[in-house]
C-alpha cells in the first residue's frame, strides 16, 4: 500500500478543512449529519496525528477539498 508524507502546508489545510466541516454540521440539522462530520473530522486527525496518509485517504482528502472549494464559490 502506498503512503504519503504530509508536508508542513497540508496541516494548516486541514485544519481550514475541519472547521469547515464543523461549520457545516452547525448550519445542517440532523443527528446522521453531525455523526457523519464526527468522523471525518477523527479522521483528518488521524491522518495529522500520523503524518502520512494512504490512497484511500488520499481520496477522500481530494473530495472533502473539491468540495470545500465548491462552497467557497458560492
Amino acid at each position: 500500500m502506498k503512503v504519503f508524507e504530509l508536508e508542513s502546508g497540508h496541516y494548516k489545510l486541514i485544519k481550514k478543512l475541519e472547521s469547515w466541516l464543523l461549520d457545516s454540521m452547525h448550519n445542517k440539522s440532523g443527528a446522521q449529519a453531525e455523526d457523519l462530520v464526527m468522523e471525518l473530522v477523527e479522521t483528518l486527525n488521524v491522518i495529522s496525528h500520523k503524518g502520512t496518509y494512504n490512497q484511500a485517504e488520499k481520496q477522500l482528502l481530494n473530495k472533502l477539498r473539491s468540495q470545500y472549494v465548491e462552497s467557497e464559490i458560492e
